[in-house]
């Protein structure tokens, strides 16, 4: 699978990057005509917009959950991952979607454009992800003007510097979406029994099936609840874990962390998409995502739809059991 790409309009937005991100930045153009020449792997388009919600303010970060330009409405299925990875850095940042107009957009129309839900507008990233597979480009825009605060404006100057200092720390996250591409093979792992199997032991390193382990939980076990003992396992000596346990009562899966801790294999829970740490996929080819009982399902679906934004997903419903198996060959 190609790389990804991180696509800037504007001289200004590719200089903001350079320097800060590992990851080729292409200078794509300033509208609509600047398109990709050929069909790509996953993009991210990082730039400048203007804002159309009153929340959104100067120096915010926008990152795009729809891609919209006139009857036409892409998803951005990666989106909450990146959202979540930008709060992380203590970033100002707003989820929703952005509009692609043909041209600048000022005065009534971007008044009328403002009551259509739309977030923030630019006049490239729609028509830069026509090249690319369905749902793989993410947007990062970083506000520049707004309604309150118009592009042809003697602040606009000093504003524009704000939104491209945003811009350049938005550029780890950038480079966290580029390692976290790729094909991967998710194992959906269900509920056991008490009477599963225990886990093999063994004395020696064993190459484990999986590289990561989600453990899917309901919101509202997100807390303390009631028949839930809390517990905390230091994965691979990087990562802690701390989360409810599940009862043996109600799956077999209590027991897993300290399984996957023991093999060295990161151990995340998640109550929601924005949960997942982007930087975990990093490398991670081979997901496990457990369910529980109280698990919703619509948390698997959401999550699969995260991870398919980021490159094809092959899925497969398995057990624990079956898959956190050692593999015959050894690891030094």
């Amino acid at each position: 699978m190609r790389p990804g790409t991180v696509c800037a309009p504007l001289r200004s937005e590719w200089a903001a990057l350079r320097g800060a991100i590992a990851t080729p930045v292409v200078r794509t153009g300033r509208g609509p005509t600047h398109r990709l020449d050929a069909a790509a792997g996953p993009i991210a388009v990082a730039g400048v917009a203007g804002g159309l919600d009153p929340r959104v303010q100067p120096g915010d970060l926008v990152v795009a959950q729809e891609i919209r330009r006139a009857g036409v409405v892409l998803p951005s299925k990666a989106a909450p991952l990146l959202y979540s990875a930008l709060r992380h850095l203590g970033l100002r940042v707003h989820l929703g979607p952005i509009y692609s107009a043909q041209r600048v957009v000022d005065g009534p129309a971007r008044v009328r454009l403002a009551a259509t839900g739309a977030l923030a507008v630019d006049t490239e990233s729609a028509f830069l992800a026509d090249a690319v597979p369905d749902g793989r480009t993410v947007v990062i825009r970083a506000i520049v003007d707004t309604l309150d605060a118009p592009l042809v404006h003697p602040g606009t100057v000093l504003r524009g510097i704000r939104a491209l200092h945003a811009l350049r720390c938005a550029a780890p996250v950038l480079d966290q979406w580029s390692a976290a591409i790729g094909e991967r093979e998710v194992l959906l792992c269900g509920p056991l029994t008490t009477d599963a199997p225990p886990a093999p032991r063994t004395t020696r390193r064993r190459r484990p099936g999986v590289d990561l382990v989600l453990l899917l939980r309901s919101p509202d076990t997100a807390v303390a609840a009631p028949g839930f003992d809390s517990r905390s396992v230091r994965i691979t000596g990087r990562y802690v874990w701390s989360a409810p346990a599940v009862p043996d009562r109600e799956c077999h899966t209590a027991g897993l962390p300290e399984l996957a801790a023991n093999q060295g294999i990161p151990v995340h829970p998640v109550d929601s998409v924005a949960g997942l740490d982007l930087a975990l996929l990093r490398g991670a080819r081979r997901i496990a995502v457990v369910a529980t009982a109280s698990t919703p399902p619509s948390l698997t679906a959401d999550l699969l739809d995260a991870l398919s934004g980021l490159g094809p997903v092959r899925v497969r419903e398995t057990t624990v059991a079956d898959e956190l198996r050692f593999h015959p060959r050894e690891v030094s």
